[in-house]
């Protein structure tokens, strides 16, 4: 099972050890709908048959990304991992995006919102076997600070391309291309092509260790006085 809980909406996706997709569901944000987390979860299973019992493996994103649904999720994860007595395989969030597209010639840009006028991003080239490997580190920059990421034409991936496209396109011109539209989205799915790798290899994480990855402190202020 993946559970993608990156930005705003969430994703779920139950694959098997071949990498085919069995189930999965992608909820739009709206004002408290991680409390429909766990019916989602229950309805994934229940949908094509399945028992809580057949999870192998939970993989889940690790960020960057949003504190609150990263927490989320890596709550659930942890819990189904004890429940089951089954891994916690954790993915970094703009890795996972960078698998949603088919590998080309291009390089590609991965990102995802940090709600503050800034974007989390991270470069990957076209490597061996069809899939993008990382060029850079995640990074947290500006549209406009973006240059380094793009020494040439890039492919674009985000998570919420009617708010993301336009301001990129307007810092980067033509050394933006974008991706299909419909990929713009944080997947669950993909969380599974590496997390099935690490299963076959025995490559886990520790449940009571693995964290979040934040880069900065959440922002939280007092509420004003009456």
């Amino acid at each position: 099972m993946a559970i993608n809980t990156t930005a705003g909406p969430f994703g779920l996706a139950l694959l098997e050890k071949n990498g085919s997709v069995r189930a999965e569901i992608f909820a739009s944000q709206g004002k408290g709908h991680y409390g429909a987390l766990m019916p989602a979860v229950g309805f994934l299973i229940s949908s094509c048959g399945a028992t809580p019992s057949e999870i192998e493996a939970v993989a889940v994103a690790t960020g960057p990304g949003s504190f609150t649904g990263l927490r989320i999720g890596l709550s659930t994860a942890k819990g189904f991992s004890h429940a089951l007595n089954v891994p916690v395989i954790g993915i970094p969030s703009l890795e996972a995006m960078a698998l949603q597209c088919s590998c080309t010639e291009l390089p590609l840009v991965a990102l995802i919102d940090s709600r503050r006028g800034e974007f989390f991003a991270c470069c990957f080239m076209p490597g061996t076997g069809g899939r993008y490997v990382r060029k850079s580190e995640d990074l947290c920059l500006r549209a406009e600070d973006m240059g380094d990421l793009f020494k040439e034409k890039s492919l674009i991936i985000g998570n919420n391309f009617s708010a993301q496209w336009p301001i990129i396109r307007e810092a980067l011109g033509e050394k933006a291309l974008c991706a299909p539209i419909h990929l713009w989205k944080t997947d669950a799915a993909s969380l599974g092509i590496p997390a099935l790798e690490r299963l076959a290899n025995e490559q886990y994480d520790d449940p009571d260790f693995i964290s979040p990855l934040y880069f900065r402190p959440p922002d939280i202020r007092a509420p004003h006085p009456a």
